[in-house]
């Protein structure tokens, strides 16, 4: 296992205090020439949150604050049973489109789309639910639902919605573009979203026979879904979900693991897995367990099993290509901090920081995000008390 290297990542600092409870950067994105942050915090599971969107110009180092809404509790009360909510609140995911930032806002009343111009922010009508992942691609944006709300109640246990297509998102005009959940009736909501060769990537979460990876070609007013993996990449039910996708040197990378909100299968979860793809089933390991698959003998590439040789890293939370070398984040199965791994080479990884960069209290990290400043590293954290710094980071390579 290799020694953590030496990495300078600043720590980002929010001009105003935030309150003792649980807070998330959940979504970010560039636009205007600035950092938007959708940050969500919590004082208490049973008490009102705050959402937040923020704007950072890093050359200044100027905050501000666009968007302000209250959350619903995390935690409700049925059946004189106090339950949480199986998906989270607040701002979700960010795409760009149009010369607008869209911004998807999840919460129990009607799902609404924030749309900021670089002057003032509106709401806009979604169909039916909030969208859990938003991204731009055909001319338009795509929009994958969160779950089913009924009773003021979340589920995300019915099978996966359809996802939607935009090419008028700030009308309220959206379409289907897939059958719900692909046509398999355990398929459970999409777990993550890419853009690959000009193709729209969809990996689905399956808790029975493991995750399914689908991408979508579009021919005319048809479009085309094909399955490329299925049964988990043979990992079947111990890979119930593919948590994050990302482009790198002109191959589709896919990192397993938990996404946000799902329930845990036990002990049978496979640590976290890398793996590389380029074709309908035509895929290699990267970091993870040997095994065989259609394509062959899958020995991972960079001989390191999963959760980078360690069985309680479960989750790739965050993935993404940035100055020459792909970064993966990993989240353990007990809340913990994470662990931030690099490789210019995805054979051979380095270690840039196992516990947070020593960041108190913090958990998985949620985005990376390329920038014209550095690479983002933002997640979440629990503070203690009033005014613990922001968990997020600027690299400076």
């Amino acid at each position: 296992m290799s020694a953590p290297q030496t990495a300078d990542f600043r720590q980002l600092e929010l001009p105003f205090e935030l309150p003792a409870g649980d807070h998330l950067v959940q979504s970010a994105a560039l636009f205007d020439g600035a950092i938007l942050l959708g940050l969500a915090s919590y004082a208490a599971p049973d008490a009102p949150g705050t959402a937040r969107l923020l704007a950072l110009q890093p050359e200044t180092g100027d905050w501000r604050t666009l968007h302000q809404s209250a959350l619903e509790p995390r935690e409700y009360q049925k059946e004189g049973l106090r339950r949480s909510l199986p998906f989270e609140l607040g701002l979700a995911s960010m795409a760009e489109f149009d010369g607008a930032l869209y911004a998807s806002l999840i919460g129990l009343r009607e799902p609404a789309l924030l749309r900021y111009d670089g002057h003032s922010v509106t709401e806009h009508p979604l169909p039916d639910a909030p969208f859990q992942h938003l991204i731009a691609w055909d001319h338009g944006l795509c929009g994958a639902p969160a779950g089913r709300l009924t009773d003021s109640l979340a589920s995300h246990t019915a099978p996966a919605r359809p996802l939607y297509h935009s090419a008028d998102p700030a009308a309220g005009h959206w379409h289907e573009i897939s059958e719900p959940g692909f046509g398999d009736d355990a398929n459970q909501r999409l777990s993550a979203f890419g853009v690959f060769g000009g193709q729209l990537a969809a990996a689905v979460a399956n808790p029975v026979n493991g995750f399914q990876l689908w991408v979508c070609n579009r021919n005319g007013d048809d479009y085309e879904w094909e399955q490329w993996l299925d049964q988990g990449a043979m990992h079947y039910s111990a890979a119930p979900a593919a948590s994050a996708l990302a482009v790198f040197a002109g191959d589709l990378y896919l990192g397993t693991g938990l996404p946000p909100g799902a329930a845990d299968p036990g002990s049978h979860l496979k640590p976290a897995e890398i793996m590389r793809l380029d074709a309908p089933g035509d895929w290699e390991s990267i970091v993870g367990e040997p095994r065989f698959s259609p394509a062959g003998l899958q020995v991972p590439r960079a001989a390191q099993a999963g959760g980078f040789d360690q069985k309680d890293q479960v989750g790739i939370s965050a993935l993404n290509a940035f100055d020459g070398a792909l970064y993966a984040a990993t989240a353990a199965r007990e809340p913990g901090p994470f662990q931030l791994w690099r490789a210019a080479d995805p054979d051979r990884w380095q270690c840039l920081t196992r516990n947070a960069f020593a960041h108190p209290g913090a958990g998985a990290l949620r985005t990376l995000l390329p920038t014209p400043w550095g690479l983002l590293a933002a997640g979440a954290w629990h503070a203690s008390a009033p005014g613990a710094r922001l968990g997020a980071w600027l690299s400076d390579f």
